[in-house]
């Protein structure tokens, strides 16, 4: 290299034409030549005589030290990423979770790879997000979350206060504690979406929940201390009953009237009268009796079993309803009893 400056002075070399890495039979030399030396050979004499550079062989020294049997091979740079490098930046990993850049997240991995013309299998994408990000991948969806409401927490709330100081052995393996539930096919299709971790109750992350079909499956249960059932039961209140629509009034003919007028109305009023139509139940409430005579026996002869295989007698044994529309719809008058704390319902007005 021509050296052009004004003053000449000592510049650095480029590097080429030097030595590069050794490979191992050169290092294995240096090793035996090493350790076969004469105790007046300096480490110089044998680095000059197999033409290795000066200090290289006091470096080999102390890797062999390090690194024990490794050392007597090439030592390659520690990595922190194995492998071939990354086809992907991990800006482009994050750009996935993200709302604003990646309108596809809550389809499969396979359409989110077309459609970001990523060259990667699923399995790679779901690695690089679990690394690049705060372990995103595809979350299921939540929904707007449900809150108890207040008259319900205050129940709830005295109901633990009241019996907060009985035992199990005394009170609550004597507790039979049952519920009805209700299953909705269209509620339960929960979608899932990509993003990160702790982002559940984001707004952009949260499904709308899908118009309901109104087909439900009800089933109920009991559980106690000792056991519980073996198998849901499932039922239907067929409490359906036929709705006659209001009946028009039907016209009267006049002694003016002709025969043709007359008959021309009667048919106008015949064409108001609708169809009858088979009107079911809203809701997930059943009546009373169907309560009574469908689900009350299994619960009482729970506790018939119970009683016998504990040896406790039955009146010691208590059914613990959550007391909601389920279990029967009370009827008006044993409401106002209730609200009234059991003053008679008629008064002197009545």
């Amino acid at each position: 290299m021509v050296n052009t400056r004004a003053k000449r002075r000592e510049i650095t070399p480029d590097g080429r034409g030097t030595q590069g890495e050794y490979d191992t039979p050169t290092r294995n030399s240096f090793f035996n030549a090493f350790d076969n030396k004469s105790p007046r050979t300096s480490i110089s004499a044998i680095e000059r005589r197999l033409h290795i550079g000066h200090g290289t062989g006091s470096k080999w020294l102390k890797d062999r030290d390090k690194f024990g049997f490794n050392g007597y091979y090439r030592v390659r740079k520690v990595s922190n990423n194995l492998g071939p490098h990354p086809r992907h930046s991990p800006r482009k990993f994050k750009a996935l979770v993200d709302p604003a850049q990646n309108p596809v997240r809550n389809q499969r991995y396979e359409a989110q790879i077309a459609f970001h013309d990523l060259h990667l299998k699923p399995r790679q994408l779901r690695y690089n997000l679990e690394k690049y990000t705060n372990k995103g991948r595809r979350y299921k969806q939540a929904y707007v979350q449900k809150e108890i409401s207040k008259p319900n927490r205050i129940k709830r709330v005295d109901y633990g206060q009241t019996h907060e100081n009985e035992t199990v052995d005394s009170f609550w393996q004597f507790c039979l504690f049952t519920d009805e539930a209700h299953f909705d096919p269209a509620s339960q299709g929960t979608g899932r979406i990509l993003r990160e971790q702790g982002q559940r109750y984001n707004p952009e992350n949260i499904q709308e929940k899908p118009a309901l079909l109104g087909n439900k499956v009800h089933f109920s249960g009991w559980v106690n201390w000792h056991a519980k059932c073996d198998k849901l039961e499932f039922y239907n209140d067929e409490e359906e009953y036929v709705e006659k629509p209001r009946r028009p009034r039907k016209p009267r003919k006049s002694r003016y009237e002709t025969e043709e007028d007359w008959n021309k109305r009667l048919m106008e009023w015949e064409a108001q009268i609708g169809h009858e139509k088979v009107v079911k139940p809203k809701g997930n409430s059943m009546t009373q009796e169907y309560y009574v005579k469908r689900l009350l026996p299994h619960y009482i002869d729970a506790i018939k079993d119970l009683s016998k295989k504990h040896s406790a007698p039955i009146s010691q044994w208590r059914l613990i309803e959550d007391g909601d529309g389920s279990h029967g719809e009370m009827p008006t008058r044993c409401k106002q009893l209730i609200k009234g704390n059991g003053s008679p319902v008629k008064s002197s007005l009545w």
